[in-house]
Formats: structure tokens, sequence, C-alpha cells
């Protein structure tokens, strides 16, 4: 379901679920990320619940809670804090990871599939929500940097909520997708 028209990314606030059909290359990313073959496997049946909410505190700071559940697996807790701040990390299936998250000019990202064809609704004042997640650790794993940028496209005939990848693997390759999710709902 399209998210509602007035949405914007002031407030990604709400209950989603990843449409797997119209998202892209989830298992291209997962593998330049070290995920073996069978967590690819399940990961590729699994369909995560998002539960966002997003606030600024009193000090101004943005900050994005999403609590992640997918039947089956563990669910998983996110509390991304819109600083540029470096926060570590350690997960079961990604490891160990530096994480940082901002709200950055969208003239300032490149390339530019992070930010291209996404709706007017994605920007605040010009900027964008942009994540950075990197390997932190090199023992049997991968090593590899992944950007997202967070907004709103029309895709499947309305307004949806997306995640844009570009992910940069250990030998250089690299991997653009889309993340697309349906919306369920207020919190």
């Amino acid at each position: 379901m399209a998210v509602p028209a007035e949405m914007t990314s002031r407030d990604f606030s709400g209950k989603f679920v990843q449409n797997k059909a119209l998202s892209e290359k989830e298992q291209d990313i997962l593998k330049m990320q070290g995920v073996g073959w069978a967590m690819r496997k399940t990961i590729s049946l699994a369909v995560p619940h998002l539960a966002i909410k997003h606030y600024t505190d009193a000090a101004g700071v943005e900050h994005i809670e999403v609590e992640q559940t997918v039947p089956g697996l563990r669910s998983n807790s996110e509390h991304r804090v819109l600083d540029w701040s470096q926060q570590k990390v350690d997960g079961p299936i990604f490891g160990a990871l530096v994480t940082q998250n901002r709200r950055v000019q969208a003239d300032e990202l490149e390339p530019g599939w992070l930010k291209d064809g996404l709706c007017p609704e994605t920007f605040v004042d010009g900027a964008i929500v942009h994540t950075l997640a990197q390997s932190d650790s090199q023992k049997d794993r991968e090593t590899w940097r992944m950007e997202q940028t967070w907004g709103f496209e029309h895709i499947g005939g309305g307004k949806r909520y997306v995640r844009r990848v570009y992910l940069v693997g250990s030998t250089g390759e690299a991997v653009q997708a889309r993340l697309v999710y349906d919306y369920e709902g207020t919190l």
C-alpha cells in the first residue's frame, strides 16, 4: 500500500513491510556483505516488517528508531541518531560494523543513484537522510561499505517508502539497489 500523500521525510513514523516483488538485488547485497548461502536463502523467504519512530529531541537532533521483525527470525532494533557520529554495532548476520547517520544536502551525494528519481517529499530543505555502514572486522568476512538514502518514490502506482543502496565490496565491485516498503499504518 502507498504511504499517505502528506507523508514526508520530516517524519517516517509508521509501520511498513518490505515489498519483495518491487525490491531489487537483495541477494547481491547480502552476498557482497559475506552472508552465507543458507542465510541468504532464509532471508529471501522472510518478509521484514518495520516499526519506525522518527522524532527530534530537545537539542534539535533527529532520531530514527527502527524495530524490525521477521517471522521465524530474531527481531532487530536500530537507534539512528542523525548527527554523523560513529557508532559501533555488532550483530549475528553482519558482524562488527561502524555506522553513521545524518541529513545531508542532496548535491553532496555521489553517486547520483542515491538521490535521482526520489520524490520532492524526500528532501527537507534540500537535505536527505543518509546512512553509512561499513564492516569493522576482516576476520572471516568480506569488507564492504554501504551507503543508503531513505525517502519516497513513485513505484507500482503509488508513493512508497524506499531505501536506495550503494554498496562497494572488498575488491571495489559495486552494486546499487532499491529496497521498497509498503505502508501498513500508523504506530
